[in-house]
């Protein structure tokens, strides 16, 4: 049993407290001609921050820049070239401030919602916070583009801010998903789903699959603040069957999920082997947490290694 947010306890099919295990760095490491190995070259590295919590409290603010001014110190040593922020990141007084915080960042970051923006009916502060730095990564990173917004969400008669976004680096894919629900209160608010309407996250996601260029192993991330996996915190079994069978004409391309929520470090392997699922702790308590993924390629397929870093 463990803790994904502020107010729910719920059980979860991840290998809870396990080290993230590397990607086979072996692969399609061969030439189909010769037969000629094709060693992996390291090519960058990029962080993962998860549940900053940034509400206006000086000791959260003060952990979250404790992860900001590691990363800047460590950035070039580690080849750290941007940073995925995975949600819940601020809201309330925290969404006036947590843009100037994150902008200390001497690389190039990119945030996406999580449940509680939602739950704190702060949807459309968080996007207009946040849509400056979106405008901003434009120039900073190939091929970047966020969805319009806002969008009619005729299932809850109100309007919708999706914080979906995709972009290209050094040949990988990233693809940032809200899928948050935008069930207000009680155990359903914690959970993913799908956003299936005109300018929704499974249109979008569905579009950015059909544009992957000529396939290269695991050349996909995906990250979301709700893990892409099976879990009463997460995504049901419809749900499940839904992104797995959209994604099937591209599993080989798709590396991973990088997600947060679930307050805890977590590592998962899909059944069916579509992709792996990787949760980071949060920011906000206990150990300040960063997960630095090391990626290599050789054109055929690329590699991870992980490594979760306990900020001091």
């Amino acid at each position: 049993m463990f803790r994904p947010s502020t107010s729910l306890i719920l059980l979860v099919s991840l290998s809870l407290g396990c080290p993230a295990p590397p990607k086979d760095s072996t692969g399609d490491t061969t030439t189909p001609d010769t037969g000629e190995r094709l060693p992996m070259e390291p090519l960058f590295s990029f962080a993962v921050l998860a549940d900053p919590h940034l509400t206006g409290g000086a000791d959260n603010d003060a952990r979250a820049l404790a992860a900001v001014e590691w990363i800047n110190a460590h950035a070039a040593e580690r080849s750290i070239e941007l940073v995925l922020i995975v949600g819940d990141i601020a809201w309330n007084a925290g969404t006036e401030t947590a843009p100037a915080l994150f902008s200390a960042l001497e690389v190039p970051w990119v945030p996406v919602t999580g449940d509680n923006e939602i739950q704190s009916e702060d949807e459309q502060a968080f996007f207009e916070a946040f849509e400056p730095q979106w405008q901003a990564l434009g120039s900073q990173l190939e091929g970047f583009t966020y969805a319009a917004m806002p969008v009619d969400n005729p299932a809850y008669e109100t309007s919708s801010w999706f914080t979906n976004q995709r972009f290209t680096h050094r040949g990988v894919t990233f693809m940032g998903l809200d899928w948050c629900t935008r069930t207000i209160g009680g155990i359903f608010g914690e959970m993913a789903d799908l956003n299936d309407l005109e300018g929704g996250t499974w249109s979008w996601y569905d579009l950015g699959l059909q544009g992957l260029d000529a396939p290269v192993g695991d050349s996909v991330v995906m990250f979301s603040h709700h893990p892409m996996h099976l879990s009463p915190g997460a995504f049901d079994l419809v749900e499940m069957a839904a992104l797995e069978g959209l994604t099937e004409p591209w599993w080989d391309q798709i590396y991973a999920s990088f997600a947060g929520h679930y307050h805890m470090d977590g590592y998962e392997e899909l059944e069916s082997g579509a992709w792996e699922v990787f949760v980071t702790d949060a920011t906000w308590d206990d150990e300040v947490r960063v997960r630095v993924v090391e990626v290599s390629g050789n054109g055929r397929r690329f590699a991870y290694e992980h490594e979760l870093i306990s900020v001091e």
